[in-house]
């Protein structure tokens, strides 16, 4: 799979920007003395957070990371390359409100050591804007954030702890519903949405914006056209009950990031179930009337009630 660490900086800025958050700049710090070895101190002095730094520069935040007690998810230079920022200076075009909410998202404020951190499954935590984040820790002692390996932990400073991650974290754009709205490549999924909720009923689109969790894999548009529904005109005119079966095989319950992946089977909404393959970084979905073909899982939306993955293919669920 193409690890959701994947969105353009510019996208992420956007995220940011439709989230509303308490400002957080020197204003908003305690009147704690300075450390001697502060996080900004830290993140100085160690490979790997140029970029970091340059956005923290660009945010005003260099005297904010002097005082308090928190943890900072740091993506490294690599996690930020993939996001499109390619160096420290990279941040000139971009509102310094909108950094500064992408910055609060990897910010939790307290102390969190890798060793403190229960073994489980996406265990939430609150960060420094309100928004929720998703921590794991698996059996051997690997953590993860919202999907994202930390791959350098415990970076202690006297005000805090740095854990490095291999990705950028974006905050929640909203419900499911909302999540898919905004993305021009799921029109055909919305209308498809619209054509199987039109009996009166609801189920799905009640689902979506309700607060239990489900995670969403999202055919494309291409994907739609290549099962056949050629445009939302075609779709309008589809089956309502066929929509309505082939949609629920798309979602299931629980929050998936793409360390909680493995070889198996996965139970939709509806009862039925779909094969899911784990090949390194690469997640494919075969579902029963696929005839073995896979849908390869992309990346992925966070929502305050889930995640929503694109894939290429439409899942079918078979007889």
């Amino acid at each position: 799979m193409n690890k959701p660490n994947r969105f353009r900086w510019g996208m992420l800025v956007m995220l940011g920007a439709a989230v509303s958050l308490a400002s957080c700049n020197k204003d908003d710090d305690d009147n704690t003395t300075p450390a001697g070895n502060t996080v900004n101190d830290y993140l100085n002095n160690t490979a790997n957070y140029s970029i970091l730094r340059g956005a923290i520069e660009r945010a005003g935040w260099q005297d904010s990371l002097r005082n308090g007690n928190f943890t900072l998810f740091a993506p490294t230079d690599s996690a930020f390359q993939r996001a499109g920022i390619t160096s420290a200076t990279g941040f000139g075009g971009f509102g310094v409100d909108s950094i500064r909410r992408i910055l609060r998202y990897h910010i939790v404020p307290q102390r969190l050591v890798a060793a403190d951190i229960q073994t489980a499954n996406n265990t939430e935590v609150t960060s420094l804007g309100g928004n929720r984040l998703y921590v794991t820790k698996t059996a051997a002692g690997n953590v993860f954030v919202n999907g994202f390996r930390v791959v350098q932990a415990d970076g202690n400073a006297d005000n805090g702890v740095v854990h490095g991650i291999n990705g950028v974290l974006a905050p929640p754009r909203g419900n499911l519903a909302q999540v898919a709205a905004l993305d021009t490549n799921f029109t055909f999924l919305r209308a498809a949405l619209l054509r199987a909720d039109s009996t009166g009923t609801g189920t799905l689109s009640t689902a979506l914006t309700g607060n239990t969790a489900y995670t969403i894999f999202a055919p494309t548009n291409a994907a739609f056209r290549s099962a056949g529904y050629n445009s939302v005109a075609a779709i309008n005119a589809a089956n309502r009950a066929t929509l309505g079966r082939i949609l629920s095989y798309h979602v299931v319950q629980g929050r998936y990031f793409n360390n909680d992946f493995t070889n198996g089977t996965l139970t939709t909404v509806g009862g039925n179930t779909f094969n899911v393959g784990v090949n390194g970084s690469t997640v494919n979905l075969i579902g029963a009337g696929n005839a073995g073909s896979a849908a390869t899982v992309g990346t992925y939306s966070l929502a305050n009630n889930g995640l929503v993955y694109a894939i290429n293919r439409v899942l079918l669920p078979g007889q």
